[in-house]
């Protein structure tokens, strides 16, 4: 014989008991934040990497956005340099956190996107290595983030060179200065 135990608890005192254990738990998570114990944030991010023109060319004039977010209220964008070494181009960004022991970060992702004008570039492949430096006493590494882009040669040494370039203009593959360039590109000696 088979003997079942039953207990029996009020319908309110469940109740009770998750009314009770939800504010503590929201207590407890709450302090582990402001005391920087619960590391919810801390990781800012590098999202991507955009090239302008979308594919360039040794002609173009090439802006690189770099697009990335950080964990919280109290972090900041701060600035960004790039340098470039043969085939790789280095981008080095500098972000700030203003937490501080005992202080509460508002809870919300602060977006944010630099942009470099790095201009005119030999046709090949370069490697684009972006790292950001956070200054931060909760998160002090480096994030990395690595992008391949090619530069395609640019040969306008007969007039169908220039049409097709204004051809792509018209598609919208290209901008006009490309047209410009290829045309005095072929009208030059």
């Amino acid at each position: 014989m088979k003997k079942i135990f039953a207990l029996s608890i009020s319908k309110g005192a469940v109740m009770e008991f998750n009314k009770i254990f939800k504010t503590s738990l929201v207590i407890s998570m709450i302090l582990l934040l402001n005391f920087g114990l619960l590391s919810i944030d801390a990781l800012s991010y590098i999202d991507s990497v955009n090239v302008e023109p979308e594919k360039p060319t040794d002609l173009d004039n090439i802006t690189l956005r770099v697009d990335g977010w950080l964990p919280d209220g109290c972090w900041a964008y701060g600035s960004g340099d790039y340098s470039i070494n043969n085939n790789q181009i280095n981008i080095a960004l500098y972000t700030y956190d203003g937490w501080m022991p005992g202080l509460a970060c508002p809870l919300i992702v602060v977006d944010y996107s630099a942009e470099f004008n790095i201009g005119q570039l030999e046709s090949g492949e370069y490697l684009i290595n972006v790292t950001e430096f956070p200054e931060s006493l909760r998160y002090p590494f480096p994030d990395y983030y690595s992008y391949e882009m090619f530069v395609a040669p640019t040969e306008c040494s007969t007039w169908t060179d220039v049409i097709g370039k204004y051809n792509a203009y018209i598609s919208g593959q290209a901008v006009w200065n490309d047209v410009i360039a290829c045309y005095n590109q072929y009208a030059s000696p």
